[in-house]
């Protein structure tokens, strides 16, 4: 298949961790190309590198050697603040532990990748609610963390996923903490929306029942691509894994190792969730051009000064809609906490 219709192209990556004097290989030789629109799916065992491989991904861990490409740009090769703009327009996350902001609400929660593309007030208010609708959770709309189940919490971190239609969906043990009926539930929301819009959605599971949902599924062992099973097909293609010794370090991959600090210990599985936290949410950058307290942001102004926003209806016109006339979202509320 041309690579036009990739989405993620891996070519020989290779992560090896510095502990004390020892080399530990986490990722050696892998190779995968992951298509467009396609929903897969790394399955293995705890510490089988399938969480390590999806943070190179995500571009969260540099490659001691090969290459990642994601949606035709090379990631690899990106700096930090490159790298964070590149996520927050281009992948969306879900999470084990949820990583909603314990302060916000869920529309709130749901609303923040919106705030960093600069979209205005209402129109990430007005989205906002249209995930809430789809995952049932509208209700929810002014409740935190705190008020909600492990299960409704997934559903908002779906939502806040979703919310910016990126073209690329990263979850990582996504029904990890959620009991079976609900994560069959959580599962089935994540499907249909991917589907819908045509998303890549990439699953990170020790699970094998959550792997049935993927259209492939990547075996990770030994941080290496053990196999490769087709669901749709039933066809199966093997990978480079074997009993065999890992492949030794050459001269260049060692100078490079010996210039790194003490990496510690290997990262379990969602270690670096707070990472992305800081990519996506972090509010407090006052040089941020979508800073929600930018008293000069065009959109925030439009939106607060606009009456004949069809989304007003929500407050103006429902006396039973828990957006009324009262609500702290109103445009008229001074108090208003998004209000420029």
């Amino acid at each position: 298949m041309s690579k036009a219709f990739n989405a993620i192209e891996i070519d020989n990556l290779r992560k090896v961790y510095v502990i004390g004097a020892e080399r530990v290989v986490a990722l050696d030789r892998i190779d995968l190309e992951i298509r467009r629109g396609e929903i897969c799916c790394l399955l293995g065992p705890s510490g089988s590198g399938k969480s390590t491989l999806l943070n190179m991904i995500a571009g969260l861990e540099k490659p001691t050697r090969g290459k990642i490409d994601v949606l035709g740009e090379s990631i690899s090769s990106m700096g930090e603040t490159r790298l964070a703009k590149f996520r927050q327009r281009r992948m969306g996350f879900v999470f084990q532990a949820y990583n909603l902001l314990p302060s916000l609400t869920a529309i709130e929660n749901v609303s923040l990748p919106l705030m960093f593309r600069g979209v205005g007030r209402r129109r990430r208010r007005r989205a906002a609610l249209e995930m809430l609708d789809m995952v049932g959770l509208r209700s929810h709309a002014k409740h935190k963390p705190t008020q909600m189940s492990g299960g409704q919490q997934q559903r908002i971190g779906i939502a806040r996923a979703f919310v910016s239609d990126a073209p690329i969906i990263l979850a990582d043990e996504p029904t990890g903490n959620l009991d079976s009926k609900t994560a069959a539930e959580v599962m089935s929301l994540i499907i249909e929306r991917a589907r819908m819009h045509g998303q890549t959605l990439l699953i990170v599971t020790h699970d094998s029942r959550i792997a049935e949902y993927a259209d492939r599924v990547v075996h990770i062992f030994d941080g290496r691509v053990a196999k490769i099973e087709n669901n749709i097909s039933g066809e199966v293609e093997q990978g480079a894994w074997s009993d065999d010794a890992r492949e030794p370090f050459d001269a260049a991959e060692q100078s490079t190792l010996e210039s790194w600090p003490e990496q510690g210990a290997l990262e379990s599985d969602g270690a670096h969730a707070s990472e992305l936290e800081d990519d996506i949410f972090d509010a407090h950058d006052a040089n941020d051009a979508h800073d929600a307290t930018d008293a000069t942001d065009a959109t925030d102004a439009n939106d607060a000064t606009d009456a004949t926003d069809a989304y007003d209806a929500y407050d103006a016109t429902d006396a039973n809609d828990a957006y009324d006339a009262n609500d702290a979202y109103d445009a008229n509320d001074a108090t208003d906490t998004y209000d420029a």
